[in-house]
């Protein structure tokens, strides 16, 4: 009975040590909980888009279209200052799928057990956050969303009111004819307009595969003067862009 007795005390020990000494370790969710196949990224590995861009031109008298290809590069990795891994995005531009892709930016990628970061010349865009779950939402743009571009040689202020929220996960898409599953769809700005009196429209998705990372994205990036307007944007816009990238190649 003594010995029974011994025994009982020690399971007792035993479970408040572990009790103890468990409260202060954070969990550690799976690669696959968090939903990090959504951005796989490695040294080497590139993403090859066609890119259709409408841009207004003369305060709205004109459109200028066109369509071009994007390669974007994992070309070097580093660890940062907050002991998370940097990668190097080099992007390039070609006229053609299979022509000859010229340098224009490179780029930085922040990825981290809570989220991904984009650096793009040097203005940080949140593009996911872990663990992925439909109907989070958080601030996107971490600089000034005041910041003024020219956009073909009109001032705008395309960031204004960028907000990121996953609004679809586990889906199915088709992009550039080709079927994906279990995708998730992801706002990184949603400021439409609900009247005929607005006159700022942003709204930007993206698509994200499981092990192959973005495969389509839509920006719409409208003002207007015109206010009672009720054409469509990008009728009524005095200046702005839209643009579509769609997956048509990946290692």
């Amino acid at each position: 009975m003594c010995m029974s007795l011994k025994i009982k005390l020690l399971l007792v020990s035993l479970a408040a040590a572990c009790l103890f000494s468990c409260a202060d370790e954070s969990i550690v969710l799976a690669p696959e909980a968090l939903g990090l196949e959504y951005y796989p990224i490695e040294e080497g590995q590139y993403w090859i888009y066609e890119v259709d861009s409408t841009v207004v031109i003369g305060g709205g008298a004109s459109l200028f279209t066109s369509q071009s290809y994007v390669k974007e590069e994992i070309t070097g990795s580093f660890t940062n200052s907050q002991g998370d891994t940097s990668f190097v995005l080099t992007i390039s531009n070609s006229n053609a799928l299979d022509g000859t892709y010229v340098v224009t930016d490179v780029w930085k990628v922040e990825i981290s057990d809570t989220r991904v970061i984009r650096f793009e010349e040097n203005r940080a865009f949140i593009k996911l956050v872990f663990p992925i779950k439909e109907g989070v939402s958080v601030e996107n743009v971490l600089f000034d969303e005041q910041v003024e571009l020219n956009i073909a040689q009109q001032k705008m202020r395309p960031y204004l009111n960028w907000d990121y929220k996953v609004l679809e996960a586990g889906g199915f898409a088709t992009v550039a004819n080709k079927n994906y599953n279990n995708i998730i769809r992801v706002q990184q700005a949603n400021n439409q307009a609900d009247f005929a009196n607005e006159v700022n429209f942003r709204v930007v998705e993206e698509i994200y595969a499981p092990k192959i990372g973005m495969i389509e994205r839509r920006m719409e990036i409208f003002d207007t003067d015109c206010l009672g307007c009720l054409e469509p944007w990008i009728e009524k816009a005095d200046r702005g862009y839209e643009v579509t990238q769609r997956l048509v190649d990946h290692n």
